[in-house]
């Protein structure tokens, strides 16, 4: 089965449109540069196996299924409503840790525990 990369823009087209995500998003949930996910998103290229794995958690469907359409498993195939604003919180979560660790580094350099 050849994969194409029109298809696999289709579906990823979809899964974002059914959750209301745009493309800005996309790269904001991801870390992918926006030219990445513009690449993806109109089927210019396909994405590399670590970025399709991070398109199908947040999108909460299967690989397989982002790839070819199919899947063994039918319940992967949908998107789940939960999976997305999972994947947001996660995200913010990590965020709001990594600006708590830098606040921590700065008051440790202040008063001189920490060097440049």
């Amino acid at each position: 089965m050849e994969i194409s990369s029109d298809e696999v823009a289709r579906r990823l087209r979809e899964c974002a449109e059914s959750r209301g995500i745009s493309q800005t998003d996309v790269c904001r949930l991801t870390g992918f540069a926006a030219g990445t996910v513009s690449r993806y998103f109109n089927g210019v290229s396909l994405p590399k196996s670590q970025e399709l794995l991070e398109l199908s958690k947040m999108f909460g469907v299967s690989m397989e299924w982002l790839l070819t359409g199919v899947s063994r498993d039918a319940a992967a195939t949908r998107v789940r409503e939960d999976s997305v604003e999972t994947y947001r919180a996660r995200r913010r979560h990590l965020e709001e840790a990594a600006r708590e660790l830098e606040e921590i580094v700065e008051r440790l350099r202040k008063i001189g525990g920490v060097e440049e």
